[in-house]
């Protein structure tokens, strides 16, 4: 795993270096020290994932909402 800043990474990158953190966890031989570097590593990949998966539903619903704008103006154009 490296361990690059984590508000630079890509959501694919994060998802990939949470799944990575998560199988690490699960090992047996883990120290309780090692378990908890994990842990905080993981929080905070889950925290970029949630953050560019919001960011990326905002830009949907903004683009969406901007095209139900232009669909109506198209209908006020097309009554008259």
């Amino acid at each position: 795993m490296e361990n690059k800043k984590v508000e630079e990474m890509s959501f694919e990158e994060s998802y990939k270096e949470l799944e990575e953190t998560l199988n690490a966890m699960e090992k047996t031989d883990v120290t309780l020290e090692e378990s908890i570097k994990l842990f905080k590593r993981g929080v905070e990949l889950y925290k970029r994932c949630k953050f560019l998966i919001d960011s990326a539903s905002l830009s949907v619903k903004e683009v969406l909402g901007n095209l139900e704008k232009e669909m109506e103006i198209g209908e006020d154009d097309m009554g008259r």
